[in-house]
């Protein structure tokens, strides 16, 4: 997700098997949920977690962000 120098709030419970991305700005994680995917934030962006989140096996967070 791309949201130039600002802010996404994604409010819903996530449970993510694939991979979530941040171009740029940050991406705030508010709903709570639980991933076995992929994190990742490029550099200058953020993915930010505010609230229950459960990594499971095979949940990576790379990225220069």
């Amino acid at each position: 997700k791309s949201v130039g120098g600002g802010q996404v709030s994604f409010n819903a419970a996530l449970a993510n098997t694939g991979t979530i991305s941040a171009t740029s700005g940050e991406l705030a994680m508010t709903g709570g949920g639980v991933s076995s995917g992929l994190f990742s934030a490029a550099a200058g962006a953020a993915i930010g977690v505010r609230s229950d989140f459960y990594l499971t096996d095979g949940a990576s967070i790379p990225g220069d962000g």
